[in-house]
């Protein structure tokens, strides 16, 4: 996802919610798997009072966001991606 030229960053992390990481960065975009309640997403309040935007998009099932995960991450761990500020965020240099 960070290879698409309209995302700034991808963030792995370890809390139980982004909050802390939405909090930082303010996405002026936020978008969760169709599986969430708009009204329920984490982050939604902040983005929002910003001028941001929340989105839901609808799962595909054919395919699996762990396999998915894993090609990337091998694929783009040693390119010009690299960390930014924030632990485990990887964003355009």
């Amino acid at each position: 996802m960070a290879s698409l030229e309209v995302v700034d960053y991808v963030c792995i992390f370890e809390e139980e919610t982004p909050q802390k990481i939405i909090n930082v960065l303010i996405p002026d975009v936020l978008v969760k798997g169709g599986d969430y309640k708009k009204k329920k997403i984490v982050g939604k309040e902040v983005v929002e009072s910003h001028g941001g935007r929340v989105f839901t998009v609808k799962e595909i099932r054919a395919k699996s966001t762990k396999t998915i995960i894993k090609r990337i991450l091998a694929r783009y761990r040693k390119s010009s991606i690299q960390m930014k500020s924030q632990k485990n965020c990887w964003g355009r240099t």
